[in-house]
């Protein structure tokens, strides 16, 4: 029997040496024990030291029973190998996360190093700044938030410390503080890879960075804005491949109605929500669903987040003149059956839009709306005329992404009065919430999922539409012949013991306009 410690019991939990196979997320692991073993050996044999004691080296490993494997480690650790068994995959995420720690780690001892010594002669030398520890940190901190599919890293600077989060699960997250010392030469590596004027301090940047990893391709959007203490830096990470995004996944119980509604020869599909709501993945997973032979999809983004086989996709370049508007009117000289449009953010790309969807055309874009019903008024304020959105609109789809419940920590509780209220929960039913474990890093969440309110046109809608009614009018009708509101799909996860209350008070509660709706 061997004993390990888990890192969220004060207890010792035993695992049965015959049976040898464990999962890492389970321990508390420092990057103290992977320096007996350097990264290509690991990589090698597809081992992860994760624990050690004065004569015992505990590893993890794909296959325990390699023997060639095991006696090149003793030799070059010189301590007896205690392996376990885990899965290939963790084995090589684990490697690659903690072996970038130590190296980031290094990086900002080596330039804590070099500022104290150029801090007894001068300012650092912008021209230095590619000979630096600051590139192997920058790199760093760039794969470790693509190891933990971050959207987003910030890099701030405050009066004594730099400091640096990722976006995960869209909640922002501590990856490491550094010394203020340290900015300046962080700063010019960062310009330099964004390709933006690293003499311009006091107005904002934008750049971007294609970056290749593990032959995966990356697409960084850098934005950069004076501070009081600095220029902080903000990184969008767009991952380049899309991969595996199903609409049964994404969209749960509301697939099978987009489906119905995407099957429309022409008209205008229309995904609204505020930024981050998870709108250019919904479009993405249709476009997968409608990506057949005989169909010619053509898009026009700003950016191209994904690349999708057999879809001819064009990025936006307003410095050449390429812009939504411009874009759109040369697409429908290609011979498109469907078009996607990245986002109707003008009254001109609005209108060239609605006439394409007129004109034949299955047309799906994104706006930035609260709801469903507002879209219709917004598309109207941009100035298309009354008769022909009520005759180009399909539908419109109304979106935003909560939290998941953590499955390996997801427990029951009892309610209180006001969460039994929302829920509309009899007395003795419970709901359940995330414990917080190493899987979900503590938080009680593991991944998200979207939630819909999908208002589909008929006639009557659309003479609703022609006449021009308010908002209020158009949700009645809709609830009234069936949509399910974005209110009452949540509360519907959170009785599946999908999400939680908290999730439905910051996502949902927060922004609704109709909170007395009957559940």
């Amino acid at each position: 029997m061997i004993i390990i410690e888990n890192k969220f019991k004060k207890s010792t939990e035993i695992y049965n040496n015959s049976d040898g196979f464990i999962d890492l997320d389970n321990f508390q692991i420092s990057t103290e024990p992977i320096k007996f073993i350097n990264k290509s050996i690991a990589c090698k044999h597809c081992v992860f030291p994760y624990k050690e004691n004065e004569s015992e080296l505990f590893v993890a490993m794909e296959n325990p029973l390699d023997s060639a494997a095991l006696n090149d480690l003793r030799f070059i650790t010189q301590k007896n190998i205690v392996p376990f068994k885990a899965s290939k995959d963790q084995i090589l995420y684990y490697i690659k996360l903690f072996y970038e720690m130590k190296d980031s780690k290094k990086a900002i001892r080596e330039m804590e190093k070099d500022i104290e010594v150029k801090s007894l002669n001068n300012n650092i030398d912008d021209s230095e700044v590619n000979d630096s520890p600051s590139v192997r940190l920058i790199d760093s901190i760039i794969t470790q938030a693509i190891a933990r599919k971050a959207s987003d890293i910030h890099i701030e600077p405050f009066k004594n410390y730099l400091y640096i989060r990722i976006r995960v699960d869209g909640r922002l997250q501590e990856l490491m503080k550094l010394p203020k010392a340290a900015y300046k030469s962080i700063n010019i590596r960062i310009k330099v890879m964004a390709k933006m004027n690293i003499t311009l301090r006091m107005i904002p940047q934008d750049g971007k960075i294609d970056y290749i990893k593990d032959e995966s391709g990356y697409d960084f959007r850098v934005s950069s804005i004076p501070t009081i203490y600095g220029e902080k830096f903000v990184i969008r990470v767009l991952y380049k491949t899309i991969k595996n995004i199903s609409l049964d996944e994404l969209a749960h119980s509301s697939a099978n109605i987009i489906r119905d509604i995407i099957s429309k020869p022409n008209g205008i599909i229309l995904l609204c929500g505020p930024t981050g709501s998870g709108k250019s993945s919904t479009v993405y997973s249709i476009l997968k669903e409608l990506n057949k032979e005989e169909k010619n999809i053509v898009t026009i983004e700003d950016p191209v987040e994904f690349t999708i086989d057999n879809i001819n996709q064009i990025n936006v370049n307003k410095t050449a003149g390429l812009t939504f508007p411009s874009g759109l009117r040369s697409l429908l000289r290609q011979d498109p059956d469907i078009i996607s449009v990245g986002e109707i953010r003008d009254e001109e790309t609005a209108k060239v839009a609605v006439r394409a969807a007129i004109t034949g055309h299955l047309v799906i874009s994104t706006l930035h709306t609260k709801d469903a019903p507002g879209t219709v008024l917004r598309l109207m304020d941009m100035g298309v005329q009354h008769y022909l959105l009520a005759d180009a609109l399909i539908a419109v789809i109304a979106q935003r992404l909560v939290r998941k419940i953590c499955p390996h920590c997801k427990e029951k509780y009892m309610p209180d009065a006001v969460e039994r209220e929302i829920c509309n929960l009899k007395e003795k039913q419970y709901l359940f919430k995330g414990k917080g474990c190493p899987k979900c890093n503590n938080t009680g969440y593991l991944g998200r999922i979207a939630i819909f309110e999908i208002m589909k046109i008929d006639n009557e809608m659309k003479k609703f539409i022609y006449e021009g009614v308010s908002t209020e009018k158009l949700r009645e009708y809709s609830v009234r012949i069936g949509m399910k509101t974005l209110r009452q799909n949540c509360v519907a996860l959170i009785k599946d013991g999908i999400t939680t209350i908290h999730e439905y008070r910051n996502t949902i509660y927060s922004n609704e306009e109709y909170s007395d709706e009957v559940i």
